[in-house]
């Protein structure tokens, strides 16, 4: 079957009416086939030399199947194709996809297509079809009246009006489809978390951290109160010839949130070349320490799509590089109307720079989590205007909060061609804190739940001091790419959180394609009368 007939109808082919509708679909696709080699063969009779007998013979055949075969006449096989397609029982395939669509699973099993593009790709192969078996149609009651069978001039202009009359049904039915879905596309978990893969995370931005208090202050002593300790650092081990002491994994940066614990509770030191932070007793605090065991750098740098050749970004995803997180963009070339060209889609490499590089600044190539600055925002960002889409993306950190943003432009619908202005786009409605209480270590919690409220913020902190002895970063990013397919431009994208209640979850990417339902309208030229001469078509035999 060539593929611009199913092309991105992988969710459609799970419904029970494509059996037969694939049937219908390919008889006029193998009679549309046989008609364009109908064609090559008479422009081209003279040189290959076939003879005129064959020609005739092949175009007899061509309108006795479009018009008069009881089995598989276009008229008929189009009948069947809409009757599967829109009819009013409960067994028509719009109603069979909102089956599929509105399981709670779908973005578990169908990731590369959001719900509003499977409508549209149906739309296209419907359009195609129809429009082939038209053309055919036309062209058989020419062939017919240029062979001095009959006139069918009114025969002509009722497959017209048929054919106007199934394109505006068409239309109508699934633009109001497309109204009522959404275009949004993001990851369920994995069935297996594998880090590098599937998540990433931060290390050692808070972690847990047993300390003696009289470490805590330089006079040595004890207050037995820890609010004198809500902000400290580390003076030193109060007894260096202890095994405590000199086994010990100290934390050098700023100590926070001090909470005093059992004076006689038993620990662990942490195994060599581990994360942990396992050592003494007294007060439990957390150890915000810069250092090669710490990832919790942001890239800053902006994520274009190569718009001086016309591409525009088509896939968002999160990945970790050089201790950086960073956002990475699919990228292919903007074609008319909409499409993209598959040949040129590929995920754009990020920027691979180290923060110790020359030259690599801090507050202006990355930013750097800590205590203090730890924020991020959580935004579904569109343009208003609704031609303009998607061709780039960064992190920005302003007032305090790492925000996502957006480059946007406008594009011509009909030429494919970019503007060559631009502007970013931010959140900027006033925030709700999004609490993750009492956390564990998110790959082991059961499927995650996305979150769409709006406006909200989330702080990276550290697991449950109960659970995991707040000896890991929460929450991770979901680092699985969110793509559609087949590749089109994006209206918007966004970052949002996804977690289970007593787990740190995942912050992870989300995408909203181009809305192409505006463009869902049919407009026909005036009808009129047309007068072929004798010479445009070669008699057929009687």
């Amino acid at each position: 079957m060539p593929q611009d007939i199913l092309h991105g109808l992988e969710v459609v082919r799970e419904t029970q009416p494509f059996l037969f509708l694939f049937s219908d679909l390919r008889v006029i696709d193998d009679m549309y086939d046989k008609f364009r080699r109908y064609q090559k063969s008479s422009l081209n009779k003279n040189k290959y030399g076939e003879s005129r007998y064959n020609q005739e013979l092949m175009i007899s055949h061509i309108t006795n199947d479009v018009l008069y075969d009881p089995k598989i006449n276009i008229n008929k096989t189009v009948t069947n194709i809409f009757k599967q397609i829109f009819s009013s029982n409960s067994e028509n395939m719009i109603l069979k996809l909102f089956d599929i669509i509105s399981d709670s699973d779908y973005f578990c099993k169908h990731t590369s297509q959001p719900p509003q593009q499977v409508f549209y790709n149906l739309y296209n192969t419907i359009g195609l079809i129809e429009l082939k078996g038209y053309i055919m149609t036309q062209f058989s009651y020419m062939a017919l009246r240029l062979d001095e069978r009959g006139n069918y001039t009114e025969a002509s202009q009722f497959a017209r009006k048929q054919f106007e009359k199934r394109a505006n049904d068409t239309v109508s039915t699934l633009h109001g489809v497309m109204d009522f879905i959404q275009g949004k596309l993001w990851r369920c978990d994995p069935k297996v978390h594998v880090k590098g893969n599937t998540y990433e995370e931060l290390t050692g931005l808070l972690q847990g951290y047993i300390e003696n208090e009289v470490d805590l202050n330089k006079a040595g002593t004890c207050k037995e109160s820890c609010w004198a300790y809500s902000k400290a650092e580390n003076h030193g081990c109060y007894d260096w010839e202890s095994e405590h002491c000199r086994k010990r994994k100290p934390c050098f940066g700023k100590i926070w949130s001090c909470r005093f614990v059992e004076s006689h509770m038993k620990t662990c030191n942490s195994v060599s070349g581990s994360d942990g932070l396992f050592i003494a007793h007294i007060a439990y605090v957390l150890c915000d320490q810069q250092g090669p065991h710490s990832d919790r750098y942001f890239n800053l740098r902006p994520v274009m799509a190569d718009v001086a050749n016309n591409r525009v970004v088509t896939g968002l995803r999160i990945v970790k590089n050089n201790r950086l997180i960073h956002l990475q963009i699919q990228e292919g070339k903007l074609l008319p109307y909409g499409y993209i060209d598959n040949n040129t889609i590929r995920w754009v490499p990020v920027d691979d720079y180290k923060i110790t590089d020359k030259g690599v600044q801090n507050g202006e190539d990355f930013h750097t989590m800590s205590y203090e600055h730890r924020t991020m925002l959580l935004d579904d960002l569109k343009p208003i205007e609704a031609n303009h889409i998607i061709t780039g993306v960064k992190f920005d950190f302003i007032d305090n909060h790492l925000r996502f943003e957006i480059n946007a432009r406008a594009f011509d619908f009909k030429y494919g061609t970019l503007s060559n202005d631009s502007y970013y786009i931010h959140g900027v409605l006033p925030r709700q804190h999004l609490n993750i209480d009492d956390p564990d270590i998110p790959t082991e919690s059961p499927k995650s739940i996305p979150n769409w409220e709006q406006n909200l913020y989330i702080e990276f902190t550290h697991t449950s001091f109960d659970k995991d002895a707040a000896q890991t970063t929460i929450p991770f990013f979901d680092t699985q790419p969110v793509a559609s397919y087949p590749a089109v431009p994006l209206k918007g994208a966004g970052i949002y959180y996804k977690g289970f209640k007593g787990y740190g979850g995942f912050v992870a990417p989300k995408i909203t394609t181009y809305d192409f339902s505006k463009h869902l309208k049919t407009e026909f030229p005036k009808s009129q009368i047309r007068e072929d001469s004798e010479e445009a078509f070669d008699p057929l035999i009687n």
